[in-house]
């Protein structure tokens, strides 16, 4: 993978003419969190999934990507890039990599990926275990949505939400956002956020990353531990969960001052759980 060639002061000089990064706000405390399983490596996943049972997952074997499980979502132009299909592939040892780069015409070229149409459902445990990207030219987000986000308006139970899981906005250190939207996107579009938060500790290796959907609230996870929880916007109709490499117009003039820009974001899996009968 190639890594920026720019100083640390380049850099910020660049993040800082590309505008404001969205708003740093602490997530709010929430209450302690279940001990995490021990496992290998940093990622864990949070103790009461010993309680739940696997209902869906790709553990991303082989070379191609499991058109049963994923279908290529959004391509064409979105935001500063353009979503192809070739920006998407499995690297024979067990791991999808979602890659954007400058193309020789001067495009940025990414992907995106979800189970619309091939797995829905409603509340469970959804979880990914990756590792982010290194530059601050795209930011990467494991999301729910519903085939009728925004169609009744301030009635997100009846109509879904998108659920961001978590984005990373930039790498070093990583700036990491859990947020609701509902209503749509456009004039009634409502949004509750955690805040984004540096966690330097997600800079290097594979993390994971998961969300408790109850009828109730949501509860997002960090390697286990939980970052935040709200009871607002609660979807009670079936989603669908996408991977996402993204490009705004903040992040593609960093990515054109980067020689040759190349970056991935590479997941390990996605698993989703429900509780035991």
């Amino acid at each position: 993978m190639l890594r920026s060639t720019l100083t640390p002061l380049t850099l910020l000089l660049l993040l800082s003419a590309c505008g404001t990064p969205p708003p740093r706000n602490a997530p709010q405390s929430p209450p302690p969190a279940a001990a995490a399983t021990e496992s290998s490596g940093e990622s864990q996943s949070p103790a009461f999934l010993s309680a739940y049972q696997l209902v869906w997952a790709d553990e991303f074997n082989g070379t191609t990507l499991d058109r049963s499980k994923w279908t290529h979502t959004h391509l064409g132009k979105r935001h500063a890039a353009f979503n192809r299909r070739e920006a998407i592939s499995l690297d024979g040892r067990g791991h999808l990599n979602i890659t954007a780069r400058l193309r020789a015409d001067g495009t940025i070229s990414t992907g995106m990926i979800a189970t619309k149409g091939r797995f829905e459902t409603t509340y469970g445990y959804w979880e990914c275990r990756a590792r982010l990207q290194d530059t601050g030219g795209c930011w990467s987000g494991f999301w729910l949505s519903s085939r009728t986000l925004g169609s009744i308006i301030d009635d997100p139970a009846a109509c879904g939400a998108e659920i961001d899981i978590f984005e990373c906005f930039r790498p070093d250190p990583p700036l990491i956002g859990h947020t609701v939207h509902w209503n749509g996107y456009k004039e009634h579009h409502k949004v509750v956020t955690g805040g984004t938060y540096d966690a330097p500790e997600l800079t290097d290796g594979f993390h994971t990353f998961g969300l408790l959907w109850t009828a109730e609230e949501y509860v997002f996870y960090v390697d286990g531990k939980e970052r935040w929880r709200t009871d607002q916007a609660v979807s009670r109709v079936p989603q669908y969960a996408i991977l996402s490499l993204e490009v705004k117009p903040r992040h593609a003039r960093v990515a054109r001052a980067i020689p040759r820009f190349t970056d991935r974001f590479t997941v390990d899996y996605v698993r989703v759980y429900q509780p035991r009968s």
